[in-house]
């Protein structure tokens, strides 16, 4: 054998999930901070703001629509597990990896996966620092819940 260095990571089912949100319309926005909130709060108005375009029903979109989850507080889940426990429709991965969870998207593409749909958006300080990645972002979202 070479020195070929293999990290496992155990895999974990969770019986409950740290959230934040609602989780009303089914969207689940998935972060890797690595700290122990699901946001932090100097992101989470601008997060929220963001989603303002988003409009479902007659209603905007915000914490009461969305659920939040930091893969960094469930080391080892599994997109089944994930699936399960929130029941998604729509999937934002914001700056975190989707091959955590088995899924192989390009970063800025989306993505229909046993009929959720998921996108692969840049992190959040990213998104805000560029007016240009954030408008793009906007468009995405858009699309993701069929808004023109």
């Amino acid at each position: 054998m070479g020195d070929e260095f293999f990290l496992i990571q155990d895999i974990v089912h969770y019986d409950t999930i740290p959230t934040e949100g609602s989780n009303k319309y089914k969207y689940l926005n998935i972060f890797d901070f690595p700290e122990d909130k699901v946001i932090s709060d100097d992101l989470r108005d601008s997060f929220v703001e963001l989603h303002t375009i988003i409009s479902k029903g007659g209603h905007t979109m915000d914490m009461e629509g969305m659920c939040l989850i930091n893969l960094h507080q469930v080391q080892g889940i599994r997109l089944q597990n994930i699936i399960e426990k929130l029941s998604p429709k729509y999937i934002s991965f914001w700056g975190s990896d989707p091959q955590k969870l088995g899924l192989h998207i390009q970063p800025m593409k989306g993505m229909v996966w046993n009929g959720i749909k998921i996108l692969r958006l840049e992190n959040l300080e990213k998104t805000f620092a560029d007016p240009g990645l954030k408008s793009k972002t906007e468009q995405f979202l858009k699309y993701l819940f069929g808004i023109q």
